[in-house]
């Protein structure tokens, strides 16, 4: 029997990344996570292409994008999640999944496969961000760190961490992430950030490092207490990583 549950937000916050930039007021996502029994992945995979080609069907106003864990502990998980909208989008989209019975139509295609689903609501308008400038950057790798945080610590992590992203910027390094708060399902105190790729080659390290940056922006000092300041505010941290799938997909602009 297929579960539902709330769950922690970490495993989730990187999914953020991949939305496009949102209006104001505009920053509300819905994420599920689904994990498909041993075996069960091909099958999973066309049982979701038929749903969504029904959820089209059925004139689905949300897009879905759908994601592959590639690297970690949950290698062969799924997620699924749509992006940018406002708390009474929710109430509307309640109403029309319950009329054109997308629940059920799940359920009948792809719930025999799963061991688990879960499913988490977001807010990305807090979290740091560095998007690509270039519209036609396509973001295929996404490169997750889930920062836990020592209780009493984040006050300190959120400040270096603000100054750590300033320098990026000030540099115009390579670099382009995303982060979120939760709004359900909260554990923690726990930080994600999820950085951009569109290949695995710029997974490889910067020139000029990180390092030099920070000390040419605040000085060797400064930028040692700014480092120490944020090591010492996290207590482990866990990373993985995810492959976007457009053919999973439901994107159609609808």
């Amino acid at each position: 029997m297929t579960k539902y549950r709330f769950v922690p937000s970490f495993i989730f916050l990187f999914i953020m990344a991949l939305g496009t930039v949102p209006a104001q007021g505009q920053e509300i996502g819905q994420l599920w996570k689904f994990t498909p029994k041993m075996g069960q992945g091909p099958a999973f995979e066309g049982a979701l292409r038929n749903h969504m080609e029904f959820r089209e069907a059925q004139g689905d106003p949300w897009d879905w994008q759908i994601y592959q864990v590639v690297v970690g502990e949950d290698v062969g998980d799924y997620y699924a999640a749509s992006w940018n909208h406002t708390w009474e989008d929710f109430d509307a989209y309640d109403a029309f999944e319950g009329g054109a019975s997308l629940s059920a139509h799940f359920q009948a295609t792809a719930g025999s496969t799963l061991e688990d689903m879960t499913t988490l609501i977001t807010d990305g308008s807090q979290g740091i961000k560095k998007l690509p400038e270039d519209p036609n950057y396509e973001v295929n790798l996404i490169n997750v760190t889930d920062f836990y945080l020592l209780p009493g610590k984040q006050q300190s992590f959120n400040e270096a961490l603000m100054k750590i992203d300033e320098a990026i910027k000030g540099a115009n390094m390579p670099f382009y992430y995303m982060s979120d708060l939760p709004v359900t399902g909260t554990s923690g105190p726990v930080y994600s950030i999820a950085g951009l790729s569109s290949s695995w080659a710029e997974f490889a390290d910067p020139d000029p490092s990180m390092e030099q940056v920070m000390v040419e922006a605040y000085g060797e000092e400064e930028a040692m207490e700014i480092f120490t300041a944020f090591s010492e505010a996290i207590h482990h941290t866990e990373s993985f990583v995810v492959r976007y799938r457009a053919d999973l997909s439901n994107v159609s602009g609808m």
